[in-house]
């Protein structure tokens, strides 16, 4: 028997060539041997077992086996990472190969400590609305591995890694031991996948990599880190792993985005450039201070009534673009972008743009002058990019396209004189399998890392603090966007408010998300975007109500960016004003500095959160029915000393909270308290009203 470890993680290996334990603090969690890898071939399955085990090699820190098939060799190593240890493969097909590799996976079956009805299962960082995926996705924070019964296994039951999650799969047992699961790689990206088995959880990670064997002969797999040890210790872990070993680090966000709000807005909700000039002074006072203008290249004009409505499809989109260097002339062309973005800037505001390197119109000048530079599947024919009608998918991993959208954006930079993109759907996307590329199929898919890193770094040697807004949010694109769109957040504050999670599944949920993340990545939430209809349509029903209302002071308060889509300032404009100074009383807090963890409140209806010292609470109750809310510190702060005299007070208006206790001849009302007494401090809190409140020393100057 052969082993590998690293601190309280070992995974040993029988003598032929089977992975026949994982050991975490001493405890087996593999409940049969396994080779630990399958791949397929011309969509047929060829399984580890299916293999014959050629050997082990071993030296300091690796340890390497080879196994043999009729159609392929595999070489699997296994290294110690940091705290965890990293597997990988290298795949050499025979000179007579005639095959397509479709994906290579590594996968653990039933995994288990105690039982699946024991076990705990944790995918921090994972999110999706329920009601656009309730095969899949329906599970709280901490759930038992039991509850996974009912889930569909395939590809997208998951988001996507490293570019729309982090892909950490965990399984803990009730003694504390957990093993944990996160895979990486830039060349081609993941789909984690589960499927429930009576003895354990199967756990697959499959790296989609698409190669004609008989062209590509020899190819290496990205990587699966394996993390063992306690939950906590394991999430740590992880963010060692992506800041320390594979290096990742967000680029910084300019202090004037941190202090932003923005809009979300098409030209023709403005009326055209030149008359969206005279309305930038009204989003200026309540507190708008980025326009984020969607498309304004030249498109096949597909509004209705002259007006973008989103949702609205009957022609094309507005994202279908014919021509990039070509403004959009109904918009008012490039003089009245000009204009806009000087006009813009004389009222100290900022003015992004979309950038959109995903496809082009069949129509359009880039598929006329250059049909090389566009995506073919098998059958030779172009397709749409990621399925979008209308709109023909370019390769990423072709240098000329990589050159020409970075030069593009760079026009507007130096051109325009714009202070940033939102960069649109940059995530994975179908292979192209066009003849005698140099490169294997599935190259194209994350090429828009290597083209962004490198626009990226050539914009910010002209604009030092230019901003990059990723659609996507995963820690590849993260190490080059300032900040990003997060869907995923969004997505979870709208499972709470629809009862999917409860409050405190929202607090967990939000605690571990900060540790899939890099350190410095800055966050844009929403209530609603462009894509509201077809991402979250539970936003478009719940307009206007006192749950969205709430949830938006909710992620204000949390040290989320906001971005407004237009419509919601015609519709609310005083609430959009309302997030906007709350986030100034604030101090613009960053978000991962916000604590989830020493503060509960009694209820699992309640999410409650603390800012910076702990001095600043929020309160939500996302139940029916009012709450008795008893506040419990893990740990006290610092300055609460136990004889002082304490209060509550409104962060916004700055009114005392009263507070209610029951005493022998019925309710007492009081507003002073001791701060001996904070810790079980009872607040009557009702449902959909945010509590955002300070503990304010009585006779302290402010």
């Amino acid at each position: 028997m052969r082993r590998i470890e690293n601190g309280r993680l070992a995974i040993a290996f029988d003598e032929d060539g089977r992975v026949c334990a994982i050991y975490v603090e001493g405890r087996n969690c593999l409940a049969r041997p396994c080779r630990g890898f399958a791949l397929s071939i011309d969509d047929a399955l060829v399984d580890g077992a299916d293999f014959t085990f050629d050997g082990f090699s071993q030296s300091d820190g690796l340890l390497s086996l080879g196994y043999t098939s009729p159609s392929c060799h595999v070489e699997m190593s296994y290294r110690k990472v940091g705290l965890s240890i990293a597997a990988s493969a290298h795949v050499t097909f025979p000179s007579h190969s005639q095959g397509m590799l479709r994906w290579f996976e590594f996968i653990w079956p039933s995994l288990c400590f105690d039982s699946p009805e024991m076990d705990v299962f944790h995918a921090p960082g994972q999110g999706a609305c329920h009601e656009l995926t309730s095969l899949n996705i329906n599970f709280t924070p901490g759930c038992r591995v039991s509850a996974l019964g009912a889930f569909e296994t395939r590809e997208d039951m998951f988001s996507t890694t490293p570019d729309k999650g982090a892909g950490l799969l965990c399984i803990e047992a009730q003694d504390g031991a957990c093993v944990g699961l996160a895979p990486y790689g830039e060349e081609e990206n993941f789909f984690p996948m589960i499927h429930l088995e009576h003895d354990g959880l199967t756990v697959i990670h499959r790296n989609m990599i698409v190669a004609d064997s008989s062209r590509f002969q020899e190819i290496g797999t990205g990587e699966l880190f394996i993390l063992g040890s306690r939950y906590r210790a394991v999430l740590s872990a992880y963010q060692d792993l992506i800041s320390n070993h594979l290096c990742l680090a967000a680029p910084g966000c300019p202090q004037w985005f941190r202090q932003t709000s923005l809009v979300e807005v098409h030209s023709s909700h403005l009326g055209g450039f030149r008359a969206g000039i005279g309305k930038l002074g009204y989003l200026k006072s309540i507190g708008i201070d980025v326009v984020y203008l969607m498309p304004c290249y030249s498109y096949r004009n597909n509004m209705k009534d002259h007006r973008y409505v989103h949702g609205f499809r009957e022609t094309g989109y507005i994202y279908s673009v014919l021509d990039n260097y070509e403004v959009d002339s109904i918009a008012g062309g490039e003089e009245g972008l000009r204009e806009f973005i000087e006009a813009a800037h004389s009222e100290g505001m900022h003015v992004l743009l979309d950038f959109i390197p995903q496809g082009s119109h069949p129509e359009g000048v880039l598929f006329r002058e250059h049909p090389e530079w566009f995506c073919r599947d098998e059958n030779g024919d172009f397709f749409p990019s990621h399925g979008w009608r209308a709109t023909l998918s370019l390769d990423w991993a072709n240098p000329e396209v990589a050159r020409y959208f970075i030069d593009m954006g760079l026009h507007y930079v130096k051109n325009f004189d714009i202070d940033g993109f939102r960069i649109d759907a940059p995530h994975w996307k179908e292979p192209n399998f066009a003849k005698d590329l140099p490169y294997r199929a599935s190259h194209t898919c994350f090429g828009s890392i290597r083209m962004l890193r490198r626009l990226f770094d050539e914009a910010r040697a002209i604009r030092p603090d230019i901003v990059f807004m990723g659609e996507v949010w995963g820690v590849a694109y993260e190490s080059f966007t300032t900040c990003q769109c997060e869907y995923n957040i969004h997505w979870a504050l709208w499972n709470t408010a629809t009862g999917v999670f409860c409050g405190r599944d929202l607090q967990k949920w939000l605690d571990e998300y900060r540790y899939t993340q890099l350190p410095g990545s800055e966050k844009v939430v929403f209530l609603e975007t462009h894509d509201t209809q077809l991402l979250t349509p539970v936003a478009q029903r719940y307009r206007g109500s006192l749950v969205s209302d709430m949830i938006a002071y909710v992620y204000a308060f949390c040290g989320f960016i906001p971005m407004v889509w237009y419509e919601e300032i015609e519709r609310n404009a005083g609430l959009v004003k309302r997030i906007s100074e709350l986030r100034g009383r604030l101090g613009y807090p960053y978000w991962m500095d916000v604590d989830y963890e020493n503060i509960s409140s009694g209820s699992d209806d309640v999410f409650v959160a603390s800012q910076c010292d702990g001095r600043r609470i929020v309160l939500a109750d996302f139940a029916r029915n009012m709450v008795h809310a008893a506040l419990s510190f893990a740990q006290l702060p610092s300055w609460v000393e136990p004889d002082g005299r304490y209060r509550l007070v409104g962060i916004m208006d700055g009114k005392v909270f009263q507070l209610h206790r029951r005493v022998d001849d019925g309710i007492e009302t009081y507003e002073e308290f001791k701060g001996s007494q904070l810790d079980g401090l009872v607040l009557d809190i009702f449902p959909f009203q945010p509590y955002l409140l300070e503990i304010e020393r009585i006779g302290e100057d402010k």
